[in-house]
């Protein structure tokens, strides 16, 4: 719907409701944000951990029951959440 106001060649038109197509898509763009800014986070919390294993010496890691072969592998279940 146009509205005509006080000045010819102006007008204001409603909004235009988005298609079930347009809000799938958007829906499915969102998602796909959410899936990449979780992903970006757990290669964060990775090398974090990594970082911070490795800095450690062969005693300590031992202590903790962590052979330093094993840092990376460790590293990445700590990111993803797995115990």
């Amino acid at each position: 719907m146009s509205v005509q106001i006080a000045r010819p060649g102006i007008t204001f038109r409603e909004p235009r409701r988005r298609s079930r197509v347009a809000e799938a898509f958007g829906r499915r763009v969102r998602a796909l944000m959410e899936r990449l800014a979780r992903r970006i986070e757990e290669e964060r919390r990775y090398r974090q951990t990594v970082r911070e294993l490795m800095s450690l010496d062969d005693r300590e890691l031992d202590d903790i029951g962590i052979s330093r072969g094993r840092i990376r592998e460790v590293a990445r279940s700590l990111a993803r959440g797995e115990t």
